[in-house]
């Protein structure tokens, strides 16, 4: 069963939980939220991520409609700034 992934914040750290995930041949769909109305992901210069294979969440209510749509197996990545943690983990249980 195709599980979804979703990242919510998507720097170094995400995208090397990215590249595990990949490494490990894990079907998926892969969402990423890296903020209100931001359209453009920076993919670091070592990283050998196809950016068409990232679905992008561009406002809060997507991410919010993406949460409210996992399925048990599906997985949360934290990997946004470590003070913005609490305020992700917020929006997930208010979800």
């Amino acid at each position: 069963m195709k599980k979804n992934f979703l990242f919510i914040g998507f720097g170094s750290i995400g995208q090397r939980h990215f590249i595990n995930i990949k490494e490990q041949i894990i079907d998926g769909d892969f969402y990423v939220y890296i903020g209100e109305n931001k359209t453009n992901i920076t993919i670091r210069p070592n990283f050998n991520i196809i950016e068409s294979e990232l679905k992008l969440l561009s406002s809060k209510t997507e991410l919010k409609e993406k949460i409210r749509n996992l399925k048990k197996g599906d997985v949360v990545f934290i990997c946004s700034r470590s003070f913005e943690h609490t305020e992700n983990l917020l929006t997930i249980f208010d979800s």
